[in-house]
């Protein structure tokens, strides 16, 4: 995780550049699209995309090198004269549409997944006439660690050839059905084949081959997309039981082909398994985390969803709806029972906020508009009579909305969230989206105290330390530290206490310290190590107390070191 973090900080000091050169990229491409004789426009975005990849290199967050590397090498092949095919642009556009949304995907998630970028990779691949890239190719498993799972025998009680030539036919029975038309009988009798193989030659070093085939077959039958590449993956299988078939036992004592080996276990880890196989594969895996397939989906549809700039823009537009709104339930209320007549325009602008949540994927919150929207019409045609009650009914669900689409502002863009956002009741969404503007202004104050503190400090050691210029540092330092302990950070909070105790036993004490004006350049070090932390917890909502290392060593050499309260004793 702290490598990961360290990318993510890389990351979010180069984003805007990378978002700017993505941008500009798919403008100069889509107008090569229409002027393909124009070379000019091809070499801009050549440009374009080389600073991008140089940039995603630097970062070494992994995949997107991958990505961008792939994407500069077909644009190169364009450079030098071929013919852009359609399929060309379309692996191009669709690259450049989902890198940058990828970016933004592990910014919030604090997850490195570049499997999620394969299909475009190998998009890419495919049009510049290389094989495409397993499905297990960022799968870091190490297949050397896998045992052979107890319970066979190394006992061959029958004639190999004989019970080898009949499991591979049961196989090919089930393989044939599953190239034509996969179904769960055809996999669970290919199943059954490699279960059979490992109880007949358990002993064996190849056992593991079989073991881990099941239970590719297992996960495919428990929903594990069959791809083409999957297929031939299969087809690999037959290959192995036929050469078992013409070597016979000999072929057991040789270890399995790590590469099938490894697309095979990477097939399994994508669906649920037995405790014995999750073991395994967590000892193969080093302690990295592995997702079921229906997870990975789920965060495919997140990189095809609305970028954090559209969602951005919606916000903006929905919060002078709000507006709008309230100012008409505003006069509907002062006018008491006889409402102004008119609803059109009320309805024209519920209406829209409804259909702007369900770009945002507020399911709830759109359903509740939807209600009363209905009551509202229900009023207009005089089908049901209206009442102050249902007018405050009607206030009260916009200020759940708003607070809401609030919320979603505050909080990263993803599936959780959005289920999270789904599922608060009224009171609890608008609480939290009150905490986390809350939480949001404090960082932000603190960090201009900070930068207050800072500006007083420039201009005491440049008056030759006079004193009126740091008067009041020591009230800001200290409601900078209360900011702090009251959103939790408490270690950040523990370290500006060892600041305020320098500044007002060293600094406003009215004796000049020798060396003042080094003490000063180390209690910078400190406070800059402050102002990175901030910023660094305000874009990524994560707490990496090891920047604050600096700050502390820094303190502690001032002679204030820095007293951290365990949470446990608090």
């Amino acid at each position: 995780m702290a490598e990961l973090y360290t990318q993510l900080v890389s990351l979010s000091l180069v984003s805007p550049e990378l978002s700017a050169n993505v941008e500009q990229a798919v403008v100069k491409l889509e107008q090569f699209n229409r002027e393909p004789e124009n070379a000019e426009l091809l070499n801009d975005a050549v440009d374009l995309v080389s600073q991008l990849h140089g940039a995603l290199r630097m970062v070494q967050l992994g995949g997107v090198e991958i990505l961008s590397g792939e994407l500069l090498a077909l644009l190169g092949q364009l450079q030098a004269g071929r013919s852009a095919s359609t399929e060309d642009f379309a692996a191009i556009s669709s690259s450049l549409f989902i890198l940058p949304r990828y970016l933004e995907f592990t910014s919030q998630r604090k997850l490195s997944l570049p499997e999620l970028l394969l299909p475009q990779i190998n998009a890419l691949r495919t049009c510049g006439g290389q094989p495409e890239l397993g499905d297990s190719y960022f799968f870091g498993a190490n297949v050397l660690k896998l045992k052979s799972p107890p319970g066979g025998s190394s006992v061959i009680r029958e004639e190999l050839g004989s019970l080898v030539r009949r499991l591979r036919h049961m196989y090919q029975l089930g393989l044939l059905q599953t190239i034509r038309d996969p179904n769960a009988n055809a996999l669970m009798l290919m199943e059954r084949a490699m279960q059979r193989l490992l109880a007949s030659c358990g002993g064996y070093r190849f056992a593991t081959f079989w073991w881990v085939a099941s239970k590719a077959m297992s996960a495919l039958q428990k929903g594990v997309s069959l791809s083409g590449q999957r297929k031939i993956l299969l087809r690999n299988i037959d290959r192995e039981i036929r050469r078992l078939h013409q070597k016979g036992e000999a072929a057991l004592d040789q270890p399995p082909k790590q590469e099938l080996l490894r697309e095979l276990l990477y097939i399994a880890s994508l669906a649920p398994q037995d405790e014995e196989f999750t073991e395994q594969l967590t000892q193969c895996m080093d302690g990295h985390i592995t997702y079921h397939e229906t997870r990975l989906r789920q965060y495919q549809q997140e990189l095809h969803g609305p970028s954090l700039n559209t969602v951005h823009s919606v916000i903006k537009v929905l919060a002078e709806e709000f507006k709008v709104c309230q100012s008409i339930l505003e006069m509907a209320a002062q006018a008491g029972d006889n409402l102004i007549v008119e609803f059109d325009e009320l309805v024209n602008n519920l209406s829209r906020i409804t259909e702007a949540l369900g770009v945002l994927g507020l399911t709830r919150a759109g359903d509740l508009m939807r209600e009363q929207l209905n009551k509202i019409r229900a009023w207009n045609d005089n089908v049901e009579p209206y009442n102050s009650a249902g007018l405050a009914d009607i206030a009260d669900a916009l200020v759940y909305v708003e607070s809401t689409v609030t919320g979603l502002e505050n909080l990263a863009l993803n599936v959780d969230n959005l289920e999270q956002v789904n599922h608060l009741a009224n009171k609890e969404a608008v609480a939290g989206s009150i905490l986390i503007e809350a939480e949001a202004i404090v960082i932000r104050e603190s960090q201009s105290g900070l930068t207050m503190v800072k500006r007083a400090l420039s201009s005491y050691a440049e008056s030759q330390y006079d004193l009126h210029h740091i008067g009041n540092i020591s009230a800001n330092i200290s409601s900078i530290r209360g900011g702090l302990d009251m959103v939790g950070l408490s270690r950040a909070g523990a370290m500006v206490a060892s600041v305020h105790h320098f500044v007002d036993q060293v600094l406003l004490s009215g004796s000049q310290p020798p060396a003042l004006d080094t003490l000063l350049e180390t209690l910078a070090d400190a406070i800059i190590s402050l102002e990175y932390y901030l910023a660094s917890y305000g874009a990524l909502q994560y707490q990496d107390d090891a920047i604050l290392v600096l700050g502390e060593e820094s303190m502690a050499s001032l002679g204030f070191p820095v007293m951290v309260v365990d949470s446990d004793d608090t």
